[in-house]
Protein backbone atom coordinates (compact mmCIF):
# COMPACT_ATOMS: atom_id res chain seq x y z
CA UNK A 1 0.00 0.00 0.00
CA UNK A 2 0.88 3.72 -0.20
CA UNK A 3 1.71 3.71 3.92
CA UNK A 4 4.17 1.13 3.38
CA UNK A 5 5.94 1.70 0.10
CA UNK A 6 6.43 5.30 0.41
CA UNK A 7 4.71 5.82 -2.52
CA UNK A 8 4.39 9.68 -3.63
CA UNK A 9 3.16 8.79 -6.88
CA UNK A 10 0.79 6.70 -5.85
CA UNK A 11 -0.87 9.26 -3.06
CA UNK A 12 -0.33 11.93 -5.94
CA UNK A 13 -2.90 9.67 -8.05
CA UNK A 14 -5.11 9.28 -4.96
CA UNK A 15 -5.54 13.26 -4.36
CA UNK A 16 -5.34 13.81 -7.91
CA UNK A 17 -8.42 11.14 -8.03
CA UNK A 18 -10.50 13.01 -5.57
CA UNK A 19 -10.03 16.23 -6.78
CA UNK A 20 -11.66 15.82 -9.99
CA UNK A 21 -14.34 12.96 -9.04
CA UNK A 22 -16.14 15.14 -6.91
CA UNK A 23 -17.12 19.31 -6.40
CA UNK A 24 -13.90 21.44 -5.07
CA UNK A 25 -14.81 21.54 -1.62
CA UNK A 26 -15.69 17.66 -1.61
CA UNK A 27 -12.24 16.81 -2.83
CA UNK A 28 -10.33 19.35 -1.18
CA UNK A 29 -12.39 17.36 2.06
CA UNK A 30 -10.79 14.15 0.45
CA UNK A 31 -7.39 15.35 -0.37
CA UNK A 32 -6.57 16.74 3.44
CA UNK A 33 -7.69 13.21 4.51
CA UNK A 34 -5.15 11.19 1.85
CA UNK A 35 -2.49 13.44 3.23
CA UNK A 36 -3.29 12.96 6.35
CA UNK A 37 -3.78 9.34 6.83
CA UNK A 38 -1.30 8.74 4.93
CA UNK A 39 1.73 11.22 6.35
CA UNK A 40 0.40 9.58 9.78
CA UNK A 41 1.07 6.20 8.41
CA UNK A 42 4.78 7.60 7.39
CA UNK A 43 5.59 9.02 10.33
CA UNK A 44 4.81 6.23 12.74
CA UNK A 45 6.85 4.20 10.60
CA UNK A 46 9.48 5.92 11.03
CA UNK A 47 9.76 6.37 14.20
CA UNK A 48 9.19 2.61 14.56
CA UNK A 49 12.26 2.13 12.65
CA UNK A 50 15.61 2.03 13.52
CA UNK A 51 16.57 6.15 13.03
CA UNK A 52 20.38 5.25 12.46
CA UNK A 53 21.12 7.24 9.09
CA UNK A 54 20.32 4.92 5.92
CA UNK A 55 20.22 5.28 2.31
CA UNK A 56 16.82 4.38 2.73
CA UNK A 57 15.78 6.04 6.06
CA UNK A 58 17.31 9.32 4.17
CA UNK A 59 14.84 8.36 1.00
CA UNK A 60 11.84 8.11 3.31
CA UNK A 61 12.58 10.89 5.07
CA UNK A 62 12.60 13.12 1.76
CA UNK A 63 9.26 10.97 1.01
CA UNK A 64 7.77 12.64 4.18
CA UNK A 65 9.42 16.30 3.26
CA UNK A 66 7.72 16.07 -0.77
CA UNK A 67 4.18 15.36 1.32
CA UNK A 68 3.80 17.95 3.36
CA UNK A 69 5.45 19.94 0.87
CA UNK A 70 2.64 18.86 -2.06
CA UNK A 71 -0.06 19.51 1.00
CA UNK A 72 1.02 22.88 1.40
CA UNK A 73 0.99 23.87 -2.34
CA UNK A 74 -2.35 22.48 -2.95
CA UNK A 75 -3.83 24.55 0.07
CA UNK A 76 -1.74 27.70 -1.50
CA UNK A 77 -3.00 26.29 -5.18
CA UNK A 78 -6.56 26.64 -3.77
CA UNK A 79 -5.89 29.99 -2.08
CA UNK A 80 -7.20 28.52 1.61
CA UNK A 81 -4.52 30.40 2.98
CA UNK A 82 -5.51 29.37 7.03
CA UNK A 83 -5.39 26.12 5.93
CA UNK A 84 -1.85 26.31 3.97
CA UNK A 85 -0.54 27.69 7.05
CA UNK A 86 -2.15 24.66 9.54
CA UNK A 87 -0.33 22.27 7.26
CA UNK A 88 2.98 24.06 7.38
CA UNK A 89 2.56 24.25 11.27
CA UNK A 90 1.70 20.62 11.86
CA UNK A 91 4.95 20.03 9.53
CA UNK A 92 7.61 21.93 11.66
CA UNK A 93 5.98 20.33 14.80
CA UNK A 94 6.04 16.84 12.88
CA UNK A 95 8.93 14.22 14.28
CA UNK A 96 10.49 13.59 10.74
CA UNK A 97 10.07 17.38 9.40
CA UNK A 98 10.62 19.69 11.69
CA UNK A 99 13.92 18.52 11.39
CA UNK A 100 13.74 19.27 7.48
CA UNK A 101 15.34 22.67 6.22
CA UNK A 102 13.52 22.14 3.11
CA UNK A 103 9.69 22.29 4.92
CA UNK A 104 10.96 25.41 7.16
CA UNK A 105 12.37 27.54 4.10
CA UNK A 106 9.15 26.65 1.95
CA UNK A 107 7.50 28.41 4.83
CA UNK A 108 9.06 31.57 5.40
CA UNK A 109 9.37 32.03 1.82
CA UNK A 110 5.60 32.16 1.17
CA UNK A 111 5.68 34.24 4.57
CA UNK A 112 8.06 36.44 2.61
CA UNK A 113 5.48 36.19 -0.94
CA UNK A 114 2.84 37.21 1.67
CA UNK A 115 4.98 39.77 2.95
CA UNK A 116 4.98 38.56 6.10
CA UNK A 117 8.20 39.49 6.92
CA UNK A 118 8.16 38.87 11.01
CA UNK A 119 6.53 36.08 10.64
CA UNK A 120 9.21 34.84 8.05
CA UNK A 121 12.03 35.76 10.47
CA UNK A 122 10.07 33.56 13.20
CA UNK A 123 10.20 30.60 10.88
CA UNK A 124 13.78 31.35 10.01
CA UNK A 125 14.75 31.68 13.89
CA UNK A 126 12.72 28.61 14.61
CA UNK A 127 14.51 26.48 11.65
CA UNK A 128 17.81 27.57 13.06
CA UNK A 129 17.09 25.66 16.33
CA UNK A 130 14.94 22.94 15.03
CA UNK A 131 17.42 21.75 12.01
CA UNK A 132 21.01 20.05 13.61
CA UNK A 133 22.14 18.69 10.41
CA UNK A 134 25.01 21.12 8.64
CA UNK A 135 24.44 20.66 5.26
CA UNK A 136 20.55 21.40 5.82
CA UNK A 137 21.53 24.56 8.63
CA UNK A 138 23.64 26.15 5.81
CA UNK A 139 20.59 25.98 3.64
CA UNK A 140 18.21 27.64 5.91
CA UNK A 141 20.66 30.33 6.50
CA UNK A 142 21.06 31.11 2.70
CA UNK A 143 17.39 31.73 2.38
CA UNK A 144 17.04 33.46 5.88
CA UNK A 145 20.19 35.77 5.03
CA UNK A 146 17.85 36.83 1.58
CA UNK A 147 14.81 37.23 3.80
CA UNK A 148 16.63 39.60 6.17
CA UNK A 149 17.77 41.91 3.40
CA UNK A 150 14.81 41.79 2.22
CA UNK A 151 13.01 42.76 5.38
CA UNK A 152 15.93 45.15 5.72
CA UNK A 153 15.89 46.84 2.28
CA UNK A 154 11.93 47.11 2.55
CA UNK A 155 12.22 49.25 5.86
CA UNK A 156 15.18 51.46 4.82
CA UNK A 157 13.08 52.36 0.85
CA UNK A 158 9.82 53.18 3.61
CA UNK A 159 12.11 55.61 5.68
CA UNK A 160 13.58 56.99 2.70
CA UNK A 161 9.61 57.72 1.13
CA UNK A 162 9.04 59.11 4.87
CA UNK A 163 12.01 61.49 5.03
CA UNK A 164 11.18 62.37 1.21
CA UNK A 165 7.33 63.02 1.92
CA UNK A 166 8.29 64.85 5.14
CA UNK A 167 10.77 67.27 3.42
CA UNK A 168 8.32 67.63 0.33
CA UNK A 169 6.04 68.96 3.07
CA UNK A 170 8.03 71.54 4.62
CA UNK A 171 9.09 72.92 0.99
CA UNK A 172 5.37 73.69 0.42
CA UNK A 173 5.02 74.98 3.63
CA UNK A 174 7.51 77.06 4.30
CA UNK A 175 8.74 78.46 1.50
CA UNK A 176 11.87 77.24 -0.22
CA UNK A 177 14.40 79.59 0.23
CA UNK A 178 13.86 79.22 3.91
CA UNK A 179 14.55 75.89 3.10
CA UNK A 180 17.35 76.56 1.09
CA UNK A 181 18.94 78.70 3.66
CA UNK A 182 18.35 76.03 6.09
CA UNK A 183 20.08 73.65 4.37
CA UNK A 184 23.04 75.47 3.26
CA UNK A 185 24.93 73.88 6.42
CA UNK A 186 24.16 70.64 6.20
CA UNK A 187 24.68 67.24 4.16
CA UNK A 188 25.46 67.15 0.30
CA UNK A 189 22.57 64.74 -0.16
CA UNK A 190 20.09 67.28 1.75
CA UNK A 191 21.57 69.98 -0.68
CA UNK A 192 20.93 67.94 -3.68
CA UNK A 193 17.72 67.22 -2.63
CA UNK A 194 16.61 70.73 -2.23
CA UNK A 195 18.28 71.87 -5.51
CA UNK A 196 16.19 68.93 -7.13
CA UNK A 197 13.04 70.55 -5.68
CA UNK A 198 13.90 73.91 -6.71
CA UNK A 199 14.51 72.93 -10.65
Amino acid sequence: TMAEEFDLAEVQAAVTAAMTGASAAAGLAASRKIYGAVLDDWVKTLEAADSSSSPQRAEKEAAVVALWLAWADLEKKKKQWKAAAKTYDLATTCPIGSKQAAIWTSYAEWCVERNKLTNATNKYNSALAAVRDPAMLEQVLAHATGAKLQEEAASALAALESDASHQRLVIEAGGIQAVVALLAGTSGAAQAFAAQCIA
